[in-house]
């Protein structure tokens, strides 16, 4: 449902009245149900297009949550810590003619530049490991 908001006169708002939502209701006995990845989650960020990486498509999102909770106590962090962040990537071969990519690496570069700050831990899934071999 949404609420509309009286017209301030400004152009920069102008035409954007009744697009405030207003905060969504949440039973108590939704939150002592099981979470769903998909729910608790943002939408996807494509990262690498694959029509320029030779087919590697490679997309992330935030998880947020009891996913998120339930996710970094997996890897052996603290999920009451509000800086930790998690993130799911979804790495894909989309090449069109059907060729395998034979490398694909995933670098942790530190170093803060254009006001970002760089990660002081960066936990990789099992999986990463055994793809090596």
């Amino acid at each position: 449902q949404y609420v509309k908001g009286a017209s301030t006169g400004s152009s920069a708002a102008s035409g954007l009245e009744g697009l405030v939502m207003s905060p969504l209701v949440v039973n108590k006995s939704d939150a002592n149900e099981p979470s769903n990845i998909d729910d608790d989650s943002g939408l996807w960020k494509p990262l690498v297009r694959p029509e320029l990486s030779g087919g590697l498509s490679v997309k992330l999102r935030f998880i947020f949550g009891q996913s998120r909770a339930k996710e970094v106590a997996t890897l052996g962090l603290d999920p009451s810590n509000p800086s930790t962040v998690c993130l799911q990537a979804h790495i894909e071969n989309m090449r069109t003619d059907v060729g395998t990519l034979r490398h694909v690496r995933i670098v942790h570069r530190r170093g803060a530049s254009g006001g970002s700050i760089s990660a002081s831990k960066v936990i990789l899934p099992p999986e990463i490991s055994v793809l090596k071999k």
